[in-house]
């Protein structure tokens, strides 16, 4: 199916995604397959979309009228053995429309005729592995690493290519610099890196053996929202030894503008604004300890969100946290923006970003939140000392 990309609203550039049949790479820590382990492909609906969509104001069909870009896939492998032929089927007839497309797979079959028919594009290619024993043991109908590193040498003569290094952790590789090394040799600039997350109820769909593999340690920390201190120093180390080979770990952001994002603006000619874009706009017109008020905010995301009028629900990340849900049946995307200014279906940019925080001001009667004059709370940016807790306490202080 062709629908939004659900957790893409201000995060992710591509607003749309494909979704095929169940990967046959066999990836036994899959989410999508763990999440959905009967899902197969809709050919019928995908092609219903493609052909009627100027005709349809639902968000997909207008997105695609105006020629966003789709992602394949967040949760499938276009090119595995049992996806690759319906893949190539569908980008000819997105080529033929001139959609564009971001392609994430660990390769297979069919990945050559795609590259040639499509136009220069953004691949993401997972290698979390530098020992291709230990990839046969997580990931055991996947390509090989070395089949892995020839495409890549192949697409970086057309694409621009990301390394995602994820699942990232020292149970998949003792030596993720090597990794660094082997793909940075060839062009490669940006790796992309996220720790291990299985919830308790995808892991309940992991069979015994499987979970003997992983070890019930290993599982209960996949399940923490807490980071393992060894995973931190690990990144850190990681993160270091990338900028000494001119490179950059991606995935983790902290505030500050990601350079990486140029690749997708230079590439596409339509994306979606994401907190990224906000960050630089940040960086350029505000200093250490300035405020930043939610008419900022939505001053800035409001010129740049399609102005359009249809259900916005699938779109909507975390929605399960709003009270209220009738209204995204039928309203514009910039009437959400003071949910992703202060909600917990928001964007968290002071609970997820260190140079972020709200604040309380203490005065001699009380303590309380800064507030602009609309009632909406303030951020305050440090981009010079980072605060990992949600908000600071500050003196009467001068709100800029």
């Amino acid at each position: 199916m062709i629908s939004p990309l659900t957790n893409a609203f201000l995060i992710n550039p591509m607003p749309l995604q494909l979704t095929l049949n169940l990967c046959s790479h066999g990836c036994i820590y899959c989410f999508s397959i763990l999440n959905d382990p009967k899902r197969k492909a809709d050919l019928k609906k995908i092609l219903s979309i493609l052909k009627h969509h100027k005709n349809r104001n639902d968000i997909t069909s207008l997105f695609l009228k105006d020629k966003y870009p789709v992602l394949i896939s967040n949760n499938v492998d276009p090119f595995s053995k049992n996806n690759h032929v319906l893949t190539n089927q569908i980008l000819k007839l997105l080529v033929a429309m001139d959609i564009p497309v971001q392609l994430n797979t660990r390769g297979g079959y069919g990945w050559q005729e795609a590259s040639e028919k499509i136009k220069p594009s953004i691949w993401y290619v997972s290698v979390p592995y530098s020992d291709d024993e230990v990839r046969k043991i997580f990931e055991p109908n996947a390509p090989s690493l070395d089949e892995r590193f020839e495409m890549v040498k192949e697409l970086v003569k057309k694409h621009k290519v990301m390394i995602g290094i994820n699942p990232f952790d020292a149970k998949f590789s003792d030596d993720h610099k090597a990794i660094i090394d082997k793909y940075s040799e060839i062009g490669v600039k940006h790796f992309w890196i996220n720790r291990f997350h299985l919830n308790y109820k995808q892991q309940s769909n992991l069979t015994d053996s499987q979970k003997e593999i992983f070890g019930p340690e290993f599982l209960k920390q996949a399940a923490s929202k807490d980071i393992n201190p060894e995973t931190v120093k690990l990144y850190i180390a990681l993160r270091d030894y990338a900028k000494e080979k001119d490179c950059e770990i991606i995935g983790t952001p902290s505030g500050h503008y990601e350079s990486w994002f140029d690749d997708f603006y230079s590439i596409y000619p339509k994306t979606m604004p994401t907190q990224n874009d906000f960050f630089k706009w940040c960086e350029e017109n505000k200093s250490e300890g300035d405020t930043i008020s939610f008419d900022e905010f939505f001053d800035f995301f409001a010129p740049l969100i399609p102005d359009w009028e249809t259900d916005i629900s699938k779109f909507i990340y975390n929605k399960s946290n709003l009270d209220d849900k009738t209204f995204m049946k039928k309203t514009r995307l910039k009437n959400i923006l003071h949910v992703y200014w202060d909600s917990k279906a928001g964007l968290n940019l002071a609970k997820n970003y260190p140079v972020f925080s709200w604040f309380k001001v203490q005065t001699e009667k009380k303590l309380d939140w800064a507030k602009d004059g609309n009632g909406d709370r303030l951020l305050i940016y440090h981009p010079n000392n980072y605060n990992t807790k949600e908000f600071l306490i500050l003196e009467e202080t001068k709100q800029s």
